[in-house]
C-alpha cells in the first residue's frame, strides 16, 4: 500500500483508491432511469454489513478479555 501510496506522489484522496461498485440491476435493486440502487437496498446492505462488523469486533473484544 505505502508503494502505491508513493506511486501517486502522496495523495490520499480516496476517489483514487476506491472503484466504485456497479449497480447490480438484475433483480430489480435500481432505478431504471438512472441505474442507482434504491435506498430501501442501500440501507439495508448497510446494515447488514454494520451487524457483520459489530459481530466480529465483538468477537474481537471477546477474544482479549
Amino acid at each position: 500500500m505505502l508503494e502505491e501510496i508513493r506511486a501517486r506522489e502522496g495523495n490520499l484522496s480516496i476517489p483514487q483508491y476506491v472503484v466504485p461498485g456497479t449497480p447490480r440491476g438484475t433483480d430489480g435493486d435500481t432505478d431504471a432511469d438512472n441505474g442507482e440502487r434504491k435506498l430501501d437496498i442501500v440501507l439495508a446492505d448497510w446494515l447488514e454489513s454494520s451487524r457483520i462488523l459489530r459481530e466480529a469486533l465483538a468477537a474481537i473484544m471477546t477474544e482479549e478479555s
